[in-house]
């Protein structure tokens, strides 16, 4: 069973930030969760905070992730937090064939990575689709419903 896909924009990665994710990969396998995939990594002076999402049919439920720290010197667990997941995971249905998302963007932002996600849109859980993408130095995930591609909201990725 795969549990993750490491998606480290920043070049390779460190030893110490692979144990993070190994350690917190172990964790959840050994919690029986489906595949599981990295959404965020924030790296803090002790701890590395890392955030994962369930990838089930290739669907990838946000609003579901489960957040995991681990201590950067020992690679030890310091903390889990699976509420949202809890509240919000369920069973997904089949993927059709994506759309290019790259013609819906602004002139002059590349498009890095799209996937098909349940994410809470104005409060409530919306099939869509969520693009990264860059436009000069900065990072941005955007959101388009699954239906009309109609875009819902973007905000930017720290």
């Amino acid at each position: 069973m795969r549990i993750l896909k490491y998606r480290y924009k920043g070049g390779r990665l460190t030893n110490h930030q692979q144990g993070s994710a190994a350690s917190a990969a172990k964790f959840l396998k050994e919690r029986n969760f489906p595949e599981m995939e990295e959404i965020s990594r924030c790296e803090r002076e002790f701890r590395t905070e890392l955030e994962f999402a369930p990838c089930v049919g290739g669907v990838l439920h946000l609003d579901s992730a489960v957040k995991v720290a681990v201590c950067r010197c020992c690679s030890e667990l310091i903390r889990f937090d699976c509420s949202e997941y809890i509240k919000n995971y369920r069973e997904a249905m089949a993927v059709d064939a994506k759309p290019r998302l790259d013609r819906l963007l602004p002139s002059g932002f590349s498009l890095e990575r799209q996937r098909l996600c349940v994410a809470d849109i104005d409060g409530r859980a919306r099939l869509c689709y969520f693009a990264e993408c860059s436009f000069r130095n900065e990072k941005l995930r955007m959101y388009f419903d699954y239906f009309s591609l109609k875009a819902l909201k973007s905000e930017p990725i720290s």
